[in-house]
């Protein structure tokens, strides 16, 4: 199946672009869509069509003001930039064609992000790969910044031109030489070879698979009813109403699709099989959650939400009992995802959406033999671990743990009172409340254990 990609260029390229891309011999179809600035690059994009499986942009400017204009883009985009090589061959090109020409007359607006001329560029040892070196700088930009760099060059170019500084320049901006030559500036654009393009094309192609092969990566969400019930309790009528309201309220907001997903009942609630790329449409790319919000306004009673991504379904479902937890502690009881790298993400619509790192994972698991002991869950106890460790004194006291980690106190108290039993843990002080009532005690890791 052949995919199709949408190319990102200007006016100026465009030609260019069809010929090079023609040429090459691999399997895909592209369109064209025609920028004259960066200001426009947003709007473009909203023309691309949803089977575009991925976005070439003639530049990592073009490439960064789209990811910053639109952060949930949700195909991969390369950028084919102007490489090293285009850049001597410019250079080069311009030597050969008056053996008079000095180098100190040429502006070079790719150098100027690196502050050298283009007599020292050439003397210094080749760059390992331009574009690598650039991009971490444009990353960096505010996208009003990059919006601006195009009129900040043109005004740099012909300024330069007309004070009699150059008698020739170079720029990476193909959405500015029309202008600059309409100005009467002798301007060249170093054009990327067709190597390039092809490496950089074979990158995309890649991307798109990989991407593809992620979307269907099992998933699995854990929706609790939020009800206390003891042990052994025969499940009353309300709460058996509560599921059969649950349940419409799931089917209804996955509409009548049937196909990526598996509703199954369980304790408390209900789990829905499925994959990364249906996660990723109710949490907005990790960033809210559209199904809690959904349930909030449509049950009488409120409910956790836990979203589990693995490298296998038994991984997906694990992740999401974890991440449920997560939300039924939480002191706005919102939603968490844990992912196939054991990174949780969360709280979803939180002001602050936290990632626990998988180095974090790794650290803990070395160092921790067996979980079994502790009264909480592994993901609770590496959590409570970080918490100690990331305060200045390598001490902490339940209400700070509970800031921490979004909880209540009571809550907070619970987690440390599990791990003292389990000896991960001591009581090393008792801090004293200004007012009445009870001293703190105040915890530290247990030197002793295996933490």
């Amino acid at each position: 199946m052949k995919r199709k990609i949408a190319v990102i260029t200007t006016d100026f390229l465009r030609e260019f672009f069809i010929s090079a891309l023609s040429k090459l011999n691999m399997d895909f179809e592209f369109l064209i869509y025609i920028y004259h600035s960066f200001d426009e690059i947003a709007e473009v994009y909203k023309k691309i069509p949803n089977e575009i499986d991925g976005i070439l942009t003639s530049g990592s400017f073009p490439a960064e003001a789209l990811k910053k204009s639109w952060p949930n883009i949700n195909v991969p985009v390369v950028s084919i930039n102007i490489d090293e090589a285009s850049i001597y061959r410019s250079i080069f090109a311009l030597m050969m064609d008056n053996e008079n020409f000095q180098l100190s007359r040429i502006y070079v607006d790719p150098l100027e992000f690196f502050n050298i001329d283009v007599k020292e560029y050439l003397q210094k040892d080749p760059m390992s790969n331009y574009s690598s070196l650039i991009e971490p700088v444009i990353k960096n930009m505010e996208l009003s910044t990059l919006r601006n760099i195009e009129e900040e060059q043109i005004q740099k170019h012909i300024s330069l031109w007309e004070s009699g500084e150059i008698d020739a320049s170079i720029t990476r901006f193909s959405s500015i030489v029309s202008r600059l030559r309409e100005a009467g500036v002798n301007v060249f654009f170093p054009y990327p070879s067709l190597e390039y393009i092809k490496t950089m094309v074979s990158t995309l192609l890649k991307e798109i698979e990989v991407m593809k092969l992620r979307k269907h990566q099992p998933a699995a969400i854990n929706v609790s009813i939020n009800k206390k019930v003891n042990e052994g309790m025969i499940m009353d009528s309300l709460l058996e109403r509560q599921y059969l309201m649950l349940n419409e309220a799931l089917i209804n907001f996955n509409g009548e699709s049937v196909m990526d997903y598996m509703l199954k009942r369980h304790s408390f609630g209900f789990e829905i099989l499925t994959e990364r790329a249906r996660v990723e449409s109710f949490t907005s790319q990790y960033t809210g959650c559209r199904l809690k919000k959904y349930l909030a306004v449509n049950l009488p009673f409120t409910v956790s939400v836990g979203y589990g991504i693995g490298k296998d379904m038994y991984q997906a479902r694990m992740n999401a009992v974890y991440a449920n937890r997560e939300a039924s502690i939480h002191k706005e009881n919102l939603s968490f995802i844990i992912d196939e790298k054991e990174c949780l993400i969360g709280p979803l619509n939180g002001e602050n959406i936290l990632i626990h790192s998988e180095a974090e994972s790794i650290a803990f698991n070395e160092i921790s033999e067996d979980f079994t002991k502790i009264g909480l869950s592994p993901l609770t106890t590496k959590k409570v671990i970080y918490a100690i460790n990331s305060m200045t004194n390598k001490k902490i006291t339940a209400k700070e743990l509970a800031g921490k980690l979004s909880v209540s106190q009571r809550t907070a108290n619970r987690f440390l009172t599990e791990l003292e039993k389990s000896n991960v843990i001591k009581v090393v002080d008792k801090k004293r409340p200004t007012t009445k009532g009870r001293p703190e005690r105040v915890y530290a890791i247990n030197e002793c254990s295996n933490l």
